[in-house]
């Protein structure tokens, strides 16, 4: 998302962001199941996932 724009500022103050660039997970019953500010480490997102 591009948060110069309404929609990617709206989104950033939804999900609680605090710094750019934020990655985040979800599940597939749509629950936060990982954040990281930078880049992700995927083998924490892979245990967050269970998989």
């Amino acid at each position: 998302m591009n948060v110069a724009e309404a929609a990617g500022r709206e989104l950033f103050a939804r999900w609680n962001l605090e710094v750019v660039p934020t990655f985040l997970v979800f599940d597939k019953a749509g629950r936060e199941v990982y954040r990281a500010a930078g880049f992700p480490d995927r083998e924490r997102i892979r245990s967050a996932l269970g998989i």
